[in-house]
């Protein structure tokens, strides 16, 4: 016993000294979720950009130029996915003045796309 009773007297000192537990340094914490993709946007300045994918959160329809009164070429489906290459102002549609170029070579509103790759920053067409 008295073996015993003299080493708990020197842990419970240790114990009583040892300084708080400090906090999880931001290092060890979860990291961070993924960005969500954009809504589209252009970026100043002009010329060829990667592919950007977006997806069409209705029916709406592609044209030859950025104005509602270009004939409709065709028609995008709701949550079609659509490769664009870039972006030109237009017509204002859903409150948005962007209109993204598909490789199709033809225009739509930017405000039927949503969940952009690479941040929906176009270039300039």
């Amino acid at each position: 016993m008295h073996f015993s009773t003299l080493l708990l007297f020197p842990l419970l000192a240790l114990a009583a000294a040892a300084p708080a537990a400090e906090a999880v340094p931001d290092a060890l914490a979860a990291p961070e979720a993924a960005p969500e993709p954009q809504n589209p946007q252009i970026k100043a300045g002009t010329g060829p950009t990667d592919q950007i994918q977006c997806t069409a959160t209705a029916a709406n329809a592609y044209r030859k130029c950025t104005k509602l009164s270009c004939a409709a070429a065709g028609t995008y489906a709701k949550g079609q996915v659509v490769m664009f290459v870039c972006g030109k102002y237009g017509d204002t549609v859903n409150g948005n003045n962007v209109w993204l170029k598909g490789i199709n070579g033809y225009y739509t509103p930017s405000g039927y796309f949503n969940k952009c790759t690479k941040n929906g920053i176009f270039q300039n067409c």
